[in-house]
């Protein structure tokens, strides 16, 4: 077995958390266990502090890193991958709309479910491209990520590396203005009140929606009211392939959860994603966006 780094053997921690930068080279068990209680073993050796893992589905080489990114490569290797070979780039959290130095537009985004999604693409087997604005998350394992700020910066990332993409997901809530003009220096406060010129920000998923060879178009839609009705609408005027629509301001998901529901709306058809926890969620939005995506490739 594969021991900690400390010398405690593998029956005192998750054999997940048996694997360190520090372990030794040796042969042994991972076992992953489902909520329901059923488990799985994959032989696995570390050698060199890398982790060669192997399964029905393939052998892989993984770097043995801490515990949330090697799950996640497991994970990788008991998902079936619907997206393999496919490239996807997803958008991830706020915008950043700066008003002087000091302050800014934005908004309640987390990016928690953005970052969900881009790891359940990759767990598919697809190549994910994450666009993140500014979260407090750590970058997915296996997913290359560009971090930007503004709008602006979101639509000059998207567009240096659409046209190879074959699936877009926007899940970024992008500011829908921003200040006209930015002031250099710090705004005093004064006893009048303070009038801000804004100006609209460029529709990022309209833009790559209506590219002359657009990829599939996964749009979000956060409503307050009237969801389905603003969902549609969207996906009609966009002209999307599947907008993933959910109710915000109330008590239950949305921004700043770890939970949420989604419904899912495509030409001539819709799906109801009930309130589980966001990776959970992203798992089964994925696992939706592949039948769409293989359909719309054969029409």
């Amino acid at each position: 077995q594969c021991g900690a780094a400390g010398g405690e053997g593998a029956d005192d921690l998750p054999p997940a958390l048996e694997l360190s930068a520090d372990t030794p080279n040796c042969r042994g068990v991972i076992v992953l266990t489902e909520k329901g209680g059923r488990g799985i073993s994959l032989p696995a050796v570390a050698v060199d502090r890398q982790l060669i893992i192997e399964s029905s589905q393939s052998v892989e080489l993984l770097p043995v890193v801490e515990s949330t990114a090697l799950l996640s490569a497991l994970a990788k290797l008991l998902t079936p991958p619907r997206l393999a070979g496919v490239k996807v780039m997803v958008t991830a959290g706020p915008t950043l709309e700066d008003i002087d130095p000091v302050r800014f537009i934005g908004n309640r985004s987390s990016g928690k479910m953005g970052y969900a999604v881009a790891t359940a693409a990759w767990q598919a087997g697809a190549q994910v491209q994450l666009i993140s604005g500014p979260v407090n998350l750590p970058a997915p394992f296996g997913v290359t990520v560009q971090r930007v700020r503004s709008a602006e910066e979101m639509q000059q990332a998207v567009e240096a590396g659409i046209a190879e993409q074959d699936i877009y997901i926007s899940t970024a809530a992008v500011a829908d203005f921003r200040p006209h003009v930015p002031s250099d220096r710090k705004i005093k406060k004064s006893g009048a009140g303070l009038a801000i010129n804004l100006t609209v920000n460029p529709d990022i998923l309209r833009s790559v929606a209506g590219r002359s060879t657009p990829p599939f178009c996964v749009g979000f839609a956060a409503e307050t009211d009237q969801v389905e009705n603003y969902a549609r609408g969207k996906l009609r005027d966009k002209n999307l392939q599947m907008v993933a629509a959910n109710l915000v301001g109330g008590e239950q998901g949305g921004f700043e959860s770890d939970q949420n529901s989604l419904h899912l709306f495509w030409h001539g058809g819709e799906r109801l994603l009930p309130f589980t926890g966001k990776e959970q969620l992203a798992v089964s939005l994925i696992e939706a966006v592949a039948e769409r995506y293989r359909q719309w490739r054969r029409s």
